[in-house]
């Protein structure tokens, strides 16, 4: 669960800096002494009256807190505030831009991979019917995107969403029947590192392929780092 400021020294490595935060976002101004006793009573901190008089003073000269009218008394101080609030939108719009940017390379790649391999697979699948399954993750984005291009060419197929965790361990294959007898059927994944995943998928399907009535079972990823695919973009 996301911990928030004004939960922050409730954490496990909690401090006293980040507790006397806390304490000051939700009730203020407070004195030295009723710091040091919330300390003491909400975060079960080891602490002195001293360290924590030391620290107020010290978090007072970095501009974190501000005396109140009573100069007796504390509170955060305004100007940092602002200043959290201007770093956390620099962080945000980063984050943001990079998640941007993945999406973008993801559906450059996707746009590539039908650009190089969904015209081979085209061929490959000649006059038969086809299913296209889409191994979950990655796989679904490039799987549909394939199913949509031979759907474009006129070609008869048929998308199927598949995910190996759960085919792992459970009886029986979460593949109908009606939807791949008789067909070419093309299993898509983004990437392959291990084969792992590969090998799982294969196995299972292959073992059923037989009983669905499955004429072909090929495997087509974007890339192929362990050189596996039968149809991928990039190997190596």
């Amino acid at each position: 669960m996301a911990i928030s400021i004004l939960d922050m020294g409730k954490t496990k490595k909690r401090n006293v800096r980040e507790s006397i935060i806390s304490i000051l976002s939700r009730e203020y101004p407070l004195s030295i002494r009723k710091i040091y006793a919330l300390v003491k009573k909400e975060y079960k901190l080891e602490v002195t009256y001293q360290a924590v008089f030391k620290l107020v003073k010290e978090m007072l000269s970095d501009g974190i807190l501000e005396n109140a009218e009573s100069k007796m008394e504390y509170r955060l101080n305004m100007a940092w505030i602002r200043q959290l609030e201007d770093e956390l939108s620099v962080i945000r719009k980063s984050y943001n831009a990079k998640g941007e940017d993945k999406a973008k390379e993801t559906q450059d790649n996707i746009a590539k991979f039908i650009s190089v391999i969904a015209p081979k697979i085209k061929e490959y699948i000649g006059s038969d019917s086809s299913a296209i399954i889409g191994v979950s993750g990655g796989g679904r984005y490039f799987g549909m995107a394939l199913w949509k291009y031979l759907s474009r060419e006129g070609k008869d197929s048929k998308y199927i969403d598949y995910d190996p965790l759960e085919e792992v361990n459970s009886v029986g294959i979460g593949i109908k029947k009606s939807d791949v007898q008789g067909k070419k059927v093309i299993v898509v994944d983004s990437a392959i590192y291990s084969g792992r995943t590969l090998q799982t998928v294969m196995k299972k399907i292959n073992l059923y392929k037989k009983k669905l009535g499955i004429k072909e079972v090929k495997y087509a990823v974007d890339k192929d780092h362990a050189g596996l695919a039968d149809f991928s973009r990039i190997e190596g």
